[in-house]
């Protein structure tokens, strides 16, 4: 079992949180016995011990108990990971949070042994809940960063609250008003899991901060960082292969789909519904982006682009694609190619 360890990018961005409020980062850095020079690659591993040493001198050169808390809310994902980079390129929400499952350990790995991610959309009730797996041990300034970069960084690009409220394990938090004035939403004690409870309605929401070209090629420096197998290992992933690999036969199929993974359709449908999606929403979502690198390319006429994503009918891409991205094919090529 390897060691604990965080991406570089995020004591960087520690390093240069504290520089900007008057703190000689650089001596700290030094005094928490962590190379400055391996800073340089945000992409490099920092032993999680020693930046833990580092988020602690801070908080007390600052007087900032909660200082994990302000950093994480004050400094976007998108600026010390390629997971920030990659989520912020999703299409929607759905995408975000699925590519924060698969790629979560880029930004931070506990390597405890668990074949879970650290953290995991569950439906519990009526409620969509974004749980922390970790054990409840966890150091606490990890549970406060993740979770204010969880909540702050998406207020940048969505129109209303994703965060309904915060759950944590603690039976009390000392500083627990400012918990609530960070996080902006009610933040409850004494909780069975460390957790954010999401609107219900977040997964169509819309992201898509950077070109569906940009992902393709993050999800590949992504996928060399952990080097990951080529067949997809969440069950989602394996469906949306199916479908990739497929649509240009016409249309997908539960039948088809359950055939190609050796399953029945109601262990198909159960399998999705485990993971907060459907195959009808994970076709229309391969079918868009497709649909929208296949445009932003010029590569394919409209017609071809039809085809290729599964539409017989080229009106009915032109109307599906109006959907996405509302505006037309001819229109959105355009303008995507456009200096």
């Amino acid at each position: 079992m390897r060691r604990p360890t965080v991406a570089a990018g995020v004591v960087a961005g520690l390093r240069s949180y504290l520089a900007a409020h008057g703190i000689d980062a650089d001596a700290m850095v030094l005094a928490a016995d962590i190379d400055g020079a391996a800073l340089d690659d945000p992409d490099a591993r920092i032993a999680l011990a020693r930046y833990l040493t580092l988020m602690r001198l801070a908080s007390h050169a600052l007087d900032d108990p909660v200082l994990a808390l302000h950093y994480g809310a004050h400094v976007p994902m998108a600026e010390v990971s390629i997971l920030g980079l990659i989520m912020e390129a999703s299409t929607t929400m759905a995408g975000a949070l699925h590519q924060l499952q698969r790629y979560g350990s880029l930004a931070l790995e506990l390597d405890d042994g668990r074949d879970e991610p650290a953290l995991r959309l569950q439906h519990a009730a009526g409620r969509l809940l974004l749980v922390d797996t970790r054990p409840l041990d966890t150091p606490r300034e990890l549970i406060d960063e993740a979770f204010a970069r969880l909540v702050c960084g998406p207020r940048r690009f969505l129109s209303q609250p994703h965060v309904l409220a915060v759950h944590f394990t603690a039976p009390e938090l000392e500083h627990h008003a400012e918990y609530e004035r960070v996080l902006g939403c009610p933040v409850m004690v004494g909780a069975t899991a460390n957790m954010l409870e999401l609107h219900p309605g977040v997964a169509d929401w819309p992201v898509a901060q950077h070109p569906p070209y940009v992902r393709a090629l993050l999800t590949a420096r992504a996928d060399e960082l952990l080097d990951l197998p080529e067949a997809p290992q969440h069950y989602r992933d394996r469906v949306e292969h199916e479908v990739r690999a497929r649509l240009h036969e016409g249309e997908v199929s539960a039948t088809s789909i359950a055939e190609r993974l050796h399953c029945s359709r109601s262990t198909l449908y159960r399998q999705l519904n485990a993971e907060g999606t459907s195959l009808t929403r994970i076709v229309d979502q391969v079918r868009r982006d497709l649909a929208l690198e296949h445009m932003a390319k010029r590569t394919a006429s409209v017609r071809q682009v039809a085809y290729l994503t599964g539409f017989s009918d080229p009106a009915a891409f032109s109307r599906a694609f109006r959907r996405w991205s509302g505006e037309s094919p001819s229109a959105y090529r355009d303008r995507a190619s456009s200096p």
